[in-house]
């Protein structure tokens, strides 16, 4: 008898599901301002994919070594949310102070992105 609920598989295909929503949000993000030129849709593929990104390193260490105790699995997890931030504040950082992108598109498709997230999290488990 098994007293898991859900197995490591359904939270990767979770996770999966989770980037591919916010890589869509974030291209749409793009598209929309594209409107503004050509720089304000290379910032918010910017900003939109630092999250996205860092929310897949997340995963794929949150979720690396299968299955194991519960100290192992906060370890994980703790360290898995320490990556995905330092990816996230790397890419930020890239987009506005080396390539200068403009920041209001930065940000705003960064937000998007987590929103994307917190929607899926929502509507999927």
């Amino acid at each position: 008898m098994s007293r898991v609920l859900n197995s490591v598989a359904a939270g990767r295909r979770l996770a999966q599901r989770t980037v591919a929503l916010q890589v869509a949000v974030t291209l749409a993000t793009a598209l929309v301002c594209l409107l503004s030129g050509r720089d304000a849709a290379l910032g918010a593929l910017a900003g939109g994919l630092a999250m996205s990104l860092g929310n897949l390193v997340a995963a794929w260490t949150a979720f690396a070594g299968g299955v194991s105790g519960a100290a192992v699995a906060l370890g994980r997890l703790l360290a898995a949310t320490a990556l995905k931030w330092l990816v996230v504040a790397g890419g930020l950082y890239l987009a506005l102070a080396i390539w200068q992108l403009p920041a209001l598109p930065v940000l705003a498709a960064a937000a998007l992105a987590a929103a994307a997230f917190l929607i899926a999290a929502k509507l999927w488990t």
